[in-house]
């Protein structure tokens, strides 16, 4: 799993724009896909992902909002365009807040998106939650991870054609 940004030219960067050597997308602003991966769908949702496969004192590793969800026979890539307005919280206070919109803001201006990049095989199994979230469990290494993605029946129905053991 990879977490982080990618620049104006397409380069993945991590959570302290540190390059990790890997180009994301063309310059058209297209996903770059492996000699023998195949795109199944695009797919326009929210997604984030915690820490723990549950809820209960998890921490948010990628806080995003509504983007694309590229989702192949490989991985799984969420890009959303920077939005400073969805920094603003008041469950971490607003001076923390406002730091946050402000360095959103500095990045957006720069053209900078986030995302991140799941192998399947990091992938440990799917659910749909009570409150109508899809769980998607992860295992990275000996690291339990969640995503929570805004479900829909198309997202539903690509994750169902994925290739990993539900």
């Amino acid at each position: 799993m990879q977490v982080g940004y990618i620049d104006a030219l397409g380069n993945a960067r991590d959570n302290k724009l540190q390059p990790y050597g890997k180009k994301i997308l063309d310059t058209n602003g297209d996903i770059l896909f492996e000699s023998d991966e195949k795109l199944f769908d695009k797919i326009h949702t929210g997604c984030s992902i915690s820490t723990k496969w549950k809820d209960f004192l998890s921490q948010l590793v990628f806080e995003g909002s509504e983007g694309n969800l590229y989702l192949t026979n490989k991985r799984m890539i969420f890009i959303n365009n920077i939005d400073p307005r969805s920094k603003f919280s008041g469950g971490f206070g607003i001076p923390s807040s406002i730091v946050r919109m402000a360095k959103a803001r500095e990045l957006k201006t720069r053209g900078v998106k986030e995302y991140f990049e799941v192998k399947l095989d990091e992938i440990a199994g799917v659910n749909l939650r009570k409150d109508g979230l899809l769980s998607i469990q992860l295992l990275v290494g000996t690291e339990k991870y969640h995503i929570s993605v805004y479900p829909s029946e198309r997202v539903i129905e690509c994750l169902e054609k994925l290739p990993f053991d539900k």
